[in-house]
């Protein structure tokens, strides 16, 4: 089962790579290395199906290791697949180390001669050394980003195990950072073995993030490199390294093979998942290899990850190498597959229906597929994973949770069976059509006003309610967060209210114990000073909302020439929508009367209305005042209110004023009223203001009486308003504050 690595190409320079022959080979000159990494041992535990792949194929590499009486075993990283690994998994790796690294049928023939407390500061020394501990296989480790340090203390799973003895943690770096260098420096010391003639430097580098790492090496004296003492030049340098690779990873996020010293001979490049049987060269390292072993587990449903799974053995003699590489028999099978739904003539674009069937039929040849390797490879039954990735540009897709019940007991992963994506061209064109789209949507939201997005949060709060933060509050918060675009707004009112909190508990006798109903208390007074605090706020900025309104209508009706707005004999009357034919007949019978109406302000020539001021479009200043009804009636031609009008034109205007009249209503606030104006006191206000959100009120007879007595018109009195004598006596209510 197992192959030498090195190709037809790079079998000619073999001299010069220092490739080993088969031929004169000392056993007792000769290390021999298992290599694997990237186990992730505990990955999926709860999965009924697949909590035991990672350890059925971490064992298998223990065991071939144990087969081959390798004189150390060498693992590159990401042993565990989270930081914190459960208790289960801990207790069953401890088992496996124990089973397969310790006992007496192997004696250990390596020698560690380098300083032991420098390379291993989680232990004493190299664990076989340990008289009190029988260890037959050594094994020598590197934490990666998955099970990294981390704490005050800097302290890992690896830890837990080294303590035991069970193996030899080193690579560990204390990025310790300073005022004057706020990156931080390392120093990569190696661990010095010996056998025979064969002295090997194991460097060692545990994951340090790709861009803190890649800033350092660029930095001069960030980075320092030891070598040995004696005779370098005869040592053969060897590193494990946990990192990203700059093949089909950001450049950024990467360590590139150039930051490593040319002197190294051989890298295992530990954290791509996808394993290279071979070892490769790099034209930025001289006589070096790199050999990328992957993972034994597949974490993720990708290409690289479906290929065959590899341990390597290196086996090292002086200054030459050799590698084979084993293919692993209890990893379950994986089958990738890319196809387009534009490729499949049976799948009609708009039926989904159509493209399920086309699925499962492809689906079903790769169960078959998986089936006959199994078979003729001779391994066990498993279910197989399989990831279909489906280009469906132009076409319907359907629900891939609900389209893998049909595969339930016949594969590992029934719920993520296929992954649907478009072409990179037709979605590049694709984002240009919906920018407008999303624009809009960006507008909605930020339309969206204080008293929405409450109702948002309290809608949602009514099943769970908060015992801590105010709910208005939180509303604010998220206004700011949704309208202002600030993503920090949610955390800074969260933080400064948890402030205040900490404050009113301060503010208790330190002798109390604080219970959670104390707290629940306290964050319900918290929250009654914030909401006044709220209310306080708002009826602040309505007051300097309706001052700013005043202030702008009267330097509208000071700038303005023309007055397009008449007071008559029932009050009121709103003349900026009337015609200007009507006006100006108005006008016109007044002055054949010989009089002005008796609504009318004594006003100089120029200021007397003349039909409309100003054009439709244009804003007109609106000049009410509050008289009381004249005790004589004036006559029909010059009053517009009069109960019998002796000209049509005249019922007409006063058809056209009346139906027009709601939007004075909506004009003038109701503070205005209730503030005990005097007679002759007059208000103006902009044209048309809030006609359209205060629709009740039609009409106010705005006379001198009491102001909570002013009369009302209701809908259906508006309807038969025309038919009302201008004496008869109107239903009247106390004016009411609407807020």
């Amino acid at each position: 089962r197992a192959r030498a690595g090195g190709n037809p190409a790079t079998a000619r320079s073999a001299a010069h790579r220092g490739l080993m022959g088969d031929d004169g080979i000392r056993e007792e000159d000769t290390i021999r290395i298992m290599i694997t990494s990237d186990n992730h041992l505990g990955y999926l535990e709860r999965d009924e199906i697949r909590k035991h792949d990672s350890f059925n194929a971490f064992e298998e590499v223990l065991q071939l290791a144990r087969q081959l009486k390798v004189d150390c075993f060498v693992q590159g990283g990401d042993l565990f697949h989270d930081n914190k690994p459960s208790t289960q998994t801990m207790v069953r790796t401890a088992g496996l180390f124990r089973k397969y690294c310790l006992g007496h049928d192997n004696e250990v023939s390596i020698k560690v001669v380098s300083d032991q407390r420098q390379n291993f500061p989680s232990q004493a020394g190299v664990n076989y050394e340990n008289g009190d501990v029988s260890v037959c296989m050594p094994v020598f480790a590197i934490h990666g980003n998955h099970d990294d340090p981390v704490g005050t203390k800097q302290l890992s799973a690896l830890d837990v195990l080294s303590t035991c003895d069970l193996l030899n943690y080193f690579g560990k770096q204390n990025l310790v950072s300073t005022s004057e260098d706020k990156r931080g420096r390392i120093s990569i010391s190696p661990v010095l073995i010996q056998k025979g003639r064969t002295k090997l430097a194991l460097y060692g580098l545990g994951h340090i993030r790709d861009e803190r790492l890649s800033r350092m090496f660029e930095t001069p004296g960030a980075v320092s490199w030891e070598r040995p003492s004696e005779s370098p030049e005869d040592w053969f340098n060897m590193m494990l390294i946990h990192q990203n690779r700059p093949v089909g990873a950001n450049p950024r996020n990467s360590v590139k093979e150039k930051y490593l010293m040319n002197y190294l001979n051989f890298i295992v490049w530990a954290h791509e998942h996808e394993s290279i049987p071979d070892p490769e060269e790099h034209r930025d390292l001289d006589e070096c290899s790199i050999l990328q072993p992957g993972s034994t587990v597949a974490t993720s449903l990708s290409a690289g990850e479906s290929k065959p799974k590899h341990c390597f053995l290196l086996e090292i003699n002086g200054d030459q190498f050799r590698t084979k590489s084993f293919p692993l028999e209890n990893v379950r099978p994986f089958l990738f597959k890319q196809v387009s739904l534009q490729g499949i003539d049976s799948v009609d674009p708009e039926d989904s229906a159509t493209t399920a069937d086309a699925l499962k039929t492809i689906l079903e040849e790769m169960l078959l597929q998986a089936k006959q390797e199994a078979e003729r490879e001779g391994r066990r039954a498993m279910l197989p994973l399989i990831r279909l990735r489906v280009d469906y540009t132009g076409y319907s897709t359907i629900n891939p949770q609900r389209f893998g019940q049909d595969f339930v007991g016949r594969v590992a992963n029934p719920s993520d069976l296929l992954l649907f994506h478009k072409a990179q061209e037709r979605r590049a064109i694709r984002t240009k059509a919906d920018a407008k789209e999303e624009a809009e949507v960006k507008e909605k939201v930020k339309s969206l006003d204080h008293e929405a997005i409450t109702s948002l949060v309290d809608e949602n709060l009514e099943s769970v309610p908060l015992d801590l933060l105010p709910v208005g509050a939180l509303g604010i918060a998220l206004q700011d967060f949704v309208q202002k675009e600030d993503p920090h707004a949610l955390d800074h009112f969260v933080k400064n209210y948890l402030e205040k909190l900490r404050d009113a508990v301060k503010e208790r006798d330190p002798k109390t114990i604080v219970t959670d109903d104390d707290m629940k208390s306290i964050a319900r007074e918290q929250a009654q000073l914030e909401q006044a605090r709220l209310d306080l706020a708002t009826q602040r900025s309505h007051r300097q909302a309706h001052k700013q309104t005043a202030t702008e209508a009267e330097e509208l009706a000071s700038s303005d020439e023309d007055e397009d707005c008449m007071r008559t004999e029932a009050g009121l009357g709103l003349l900026d929508d009337l015609d200007v034919d009507a006006a100006q007949h108005r006008t016109k019978s007044s002055r054949r009367k010989g009089s002005a109406p008796a609504a009318v302000e004594d006003a100089p020539a120029s200021k007397q209305p003349k039909g409309r001021s100003s054009s439709r479009g244009g804003r007109a200043s609106l000049n009410l005042t509050a008289t009381r009804r004249p005790a004589k009636r004036a006559s029909a031609k010059d009053n517009d209110y009069v109960e019998e009008s002796e000209n049509e034109e005249e019922e007409v205007a006063v058809e056209t004023r009346t139906n027009r009249v709601k939007a004075f209503a909506a004009a003038v606030s109701e503070d205005e009223f209730e503030s005990g104006e005097e007679e002759n006191e007059q208000t103006t206000l902009p044209k048309n203001s809030g006609r359209a959100s205060r629709r009740g009120n039609l009409y106010r007879n705005a006379s001198k009486r009491k102001r909570n007595e002013a009369p009302t018109y209701t809908e259906e009195e508006e309807e038969d308003e025309e038919d009302v004598p201008a004496k008869a006596p109107v239903g009247r209510r106390r004016w009411g504050s609407r807020r």
